[in-house]
């Protein structure tokens, strides 16, 4: 007998990337998007970050948290930054959760 698996990875990665593009798209984070896009596309080569930096820099993402996931997404994809590694987030009301140390490509 086969069993069946209600989970469709296909569909799932389908749903996330139209999740994404929502997010992008909403006008109400754009301006903010950019600065940080372009913050991040000039910095140094092997420049090491995390998102408590770029919110320490330019605040909470507007609107919506998913957003700088998001945007590292974007960057990733165009090869502007990569994963490298997890550490304990420094943020209080994260309480040691691990975050992503991104590297400037």
């Amino acid at each position: 007998m086969i069993q069946q698996t209600l989970f469709d990875p296909a569909e799932s990665q389908r749903r996330k990337e139209i999740g994404i593009d929502l997010v992008l798209q909403n006008p109400r984070t754009a301006e903010w998007q950019a600065e940080v896009m372009t913050y991040v596309m000039g910095m140094p080569r092997d420049t090491r970050f995390t998102a408590e930096d770029i919110c320490l820099l330019f605040g909470e993402p507007p609107c919506h948290a998913n957003t700088m996931g998001a945007i590292f997404r974007v960057l990733a994809r165009k090869k502007f930054a990569e994963k490298i590694y997890y550490r304990p987030s420094n943020k209080k009301s994260r309480h040691g959760g691990v975050i992503r140390v991104w590297r400037r490509t």
